[in-house]
């Protein structure tokens, strides 16, 4: 069973689009639609965003338009009152109906993930997702919106170490990955480096990098998911 850290990591490292419901920022460079009764709130410093009645919010986000991909929506676990129980949408059609339990995970925010049917991506490169309820009832609250690509594209790697030059290099450069940006995680989601590179292949990152240690990569080109995976760090033989 996945770990929730490993978990984390593998959301991060798939992740094509992300918003912040109830930050304006995001919520507007995300083309924010709205209707009826629908409120921004924070818990624990992070911004949500729900709907009562038959009031529903929406955003338009990017997607990989030839993979599958999916929704990962982040949910508190000490939601106390309320029916929350809503229907999402994407590009008008509902993909799930869902409920949101109460104080199942006090303190604790947690994912959930859905599948996006790829006839409703294939060609596209964004599209709009909508979170709506009915009547008496209650949308989210909603903390986090990401879409993923699920591709099976995952390399398993090792990174060589040569201590007499300190050098590190991956050894599955491609003139496919031009002009791309390489993400680097460790297993709890936190970003190691960034890095801008005409393929892949780093050097000089002993103050980065931990000897034995894994992490995990995402290759993005152009904004899209290019490639995923793990890899360990191993002394050259």
């Amino acid at each position: 069973m996945i770990k929730k850290d490993q978990q984390t990591a593998l959301i991060y490292a798939q992740t094509i689009d992300y918003v912040e419901p109830g930050v304006t920022l995001s919520e507007t460079t995300h083309n924010i639609k709205t209707y009826g009764l629908t409120l921004a709130s924070n818990i624990m410093n992070k911004s949500g965003r729900d709907a009562t009645s038959i009031g529903w919010f929406s955003y338009s986000m990017k997607v990989a338009p030839s993979v599958k991909n999916q929704l990962a929506i982040t949910y508190f676990g000490g939601e106390t009152s309320g029916v929350r129980v809503f229907d999402i949408y994407v590009e008008g059609q509902k993909i799930a109906s869902d409920t949101i339990p109460l104080n199942i995970s006090p303190q604790n925010f947690y994912y959930k993930l859905y599948n996006i049917p790829e006839s409703l991506t294939n060609g596209k490169s964004s599209v709009e997702i909508k979170f709506k309820t009915s009547e008496g009832k209650t949308v989210g609250r909603i903390f986090g919106i990401r879409t993923l690509s699920a591709i099976k594209l995952t390399e398993n790697v090792e990174i060589h170490f040569d201590p007499t030059i300190n050098f590190y290099s991956i050894p599955f450069s491609s003139p496919k990955y031009a002009h791309s940006i390489l993400y680097i995680t460790d297993v709890s989601g936190r970003l190691v480096l960034q890095i801008n590179c005409k393929n892949i292949n780093i050097s000089s990152l002993n103050k980065n990098l931990v000897k034995n240690n894994f992490y995990l990569f995402g290759i993005y080109q152009n904004g899209l998911l290019m490639n995923h995976g793990k890899f360990s760090m191993r002394y050259s033989s």
